[in-house]
């Protein structure tokens, strides 16, 4: 579990300003299953992830479209102070622990901090090209799509961990089942499972003993990057 203290994006900040955001955040306790926000439920708030997992998702009919996969240490909620409703849902996938902040007062401090500020439009550039790569990956086959996503998720872990995180491994972050990768890349769940099968014969992917789905290949992130 992590603290305050050992997030990047506060530790670069001013020791004034970072007294008053600490201060500013309050902790919350997040029951398994509950929703923190959707376009139903208005939201106020930047929340960070102390522990266990929220998940992101765009409701398209009865079809969920997995978003992104929050873990402790992310920043997530208001992040744009000219939202005036979220167009995604956010529900904890299991019982979990968040720090929140009105997103008013955390553009308040943003705003003070010259280095903060700075910290933040690379973070929400970070996003930007994470969603970006999620549209990229529309015109891939279903190998290409599991492949990509799984790239994706190793790079994030690997920015998230020097932006955010000091002496923390984040490899919670590639951790994904055959259900999320469906969600994620908006295939059923057995066409997943036999392009997983597949690449596993073609030796892409590595699947460890406790169900891990890996890249197998040391310098494809560096490759992406």
């Amino acid at each position: 579990m992590i603290s305050l203290e050992t997030i990047e994006v506060f530790r670069n900040s001013p020791p004034d300003i970072r007294s008053k955001l600490v201060e500013a955040f309050r902790e919350e306790e997040v029951k398994k299953g509950t929703i923190l926000f959707s376009p139903a439920h208005s939201n106020d708030f930047v929340y960070l992830l102390k522990s266990g997992e929220v998940q992101l998702s765009y409701k398209h009919y009865t079809k969920d479209l997995l978003i992104e996969a929050i873990q402790p240490g992310i920043l997530f909620g208001k992040l744009d102070e000219q939202e005036t409703k979220p167009s995604y849902e956010a529900v904890a996938t299991e019982d979990s622990i968040a720090w929140k902040i009105s997103s008013e007062e955390f553009w308040k401090l943003v705003k003070q901090s010259p280095e903060l500020m700075l910290t933040m439009i690379n973070f929400l550039h970070d996003r930007l090209r994470h969603y970006e790569e999620k549209i990229k990956s529309l015109v891939f086959d279903a190998k290409e799509k599991i492949l990509h996503h799984l790239e994706i998720l190793e790079g994030r872990k690997h920015r998230y961990m020097k932006m955010f995180l000091v002496g923390t491994i984040m490899s919670r972050m590639a951790r994904v089942t055959h259900e999320k990768l469906a969600q994620y890349t908006g295939l059923t769940r057995e066409t997943v499972t036999r392009a997983i099968n597949d690449l596993k014969k073609e030796e892409k992917i590595i699947i460890t003993p406790d169900g891990k789905i890996m890249l197998n290949c040391e310098d494809c992130v560096e490759k992406k990057q």
